[in-house]
């Protein structure tokens, strides 16, 4: 992909569809769209990942943990 880029002279991201089609059949329309932040971020679903879930459920559960400390009179 990268090589086919530099052959056109444009950033990779800008390859059209059917020259990322001539690299590999897989490619296909959804592929422009996979390369946005949002999409990487989301890609990671996964405890302690970058999905927007996965973010609050960290922050839900260090808040618990600190609320729970809070309680008890633990000291850090």
């Amino acid at each position: 992909m990268l090589r086919e880029a530099e052959k056109q002279n444009i950033s990779w991201t800008a390859l059209p569809l059917d020259a990322l089609k001539g690299i590999s059949p897989v490619f296909d329309t959804d592929f422009a769209g996979s390369l946005d932040v949002s999409a990487a971020l989301n890609a990671k679903r996964v405890p302690g990942g970058t999905a927007p879930e996965s973010v609050r459920a960290a922050i839900a559960d260090l808040e618990a943990r600190l609320n729970k400390k809070t309680k008890t009179g633990a000291k850090s």
